[in-house]
């Protein structure tokens, strides 16, 4: 059977719902308001899509900035605390020339925190002959700050993650070893497929 989706009627129904939980609850929740046919517990897809420049500064001032980000991962219907999603940096560039940035895998908290999650992040600086890796969890954990600000029905990142650690390979990209006090900033637009609102509180 043809699903017809009306937008207007989907924020009707949802808006409602989404002030119940801010009455409720105690503390940040993700929320996801899904329309999926006869399947309503199918996950939906996230796409989160840069807007702007994205930058990572390291401890050490060498500044990544990349003209695009693109994200993804999957949310079920209700309330989350936490988001997994996997992406990838493109166009970026550093040191005055290009630079290559490895896919991403970050966890986005209700709490608004960003954890670098799955394998390192490694920017390769070819014409400068070095790298810089940020690494995973450890003290890249529940980093601060990601302010989140709901959209109609979508969701808004503000990133100004601060305390990020990276570690270079030396050169112009840094002295060798741990540097700390580094930090992303950039926003990115969340929004769920199959017709879904996100909301946020």
């Amino acid at each position: 059977m043809r699903r017809i989706v009306n937008a207007g009627v989907a924020l009707a129904v949802a808006l409602p719902l989404m002030a119940a939980y801010a009455g409720t609850a105690s503390a940040h929740e993700l929320h996801a308001f899904l329309w999926t046919g006869p399947l309503p517990f199918l996950p939906a897809l996230l796409l989160g899509i840069g807007e702007g420049l994205q930058t990572f500064t390291t401890g050490a001032s060498v500044k990544i900035e990349c003209e695009s980000l693109k994200l993804h991962g999957f949310i079920l219907p209700g309330s989350t605390k936490v988001l997994p999603l996997k992406g990838q940096y493109t166009n970026c560039t550093a040191l005055g020339g290009p630079a290559i940035v490895s896919p991403v895998e970050f966890e986005l908290g209700a709490e608004e925190w960003l954890t670098i999650s799955g394998k390192p992040i490694v920017i390769t600086v070819p014409g400068a002959g070095c790298s810089i890796k940020i690494k995973n969890g450890g003290l890249n954990k529940t980093l601060k700050r990601v302010s989140i600000f709901p959209k109609a029905t979508d969701l808004l990142l503000s990133l100004l993650v601060g305390n990020v650690d990276s570690e270079s390979s030396g050169g112009e990209c840094g002295a060798v070893g741990i540097q700390e006090g580094g930090f992303f900033t950039g926003f990115v637009l969340l929004k769920a497929d199959s017709a879904g609102i996100l909301g946020w509180h």
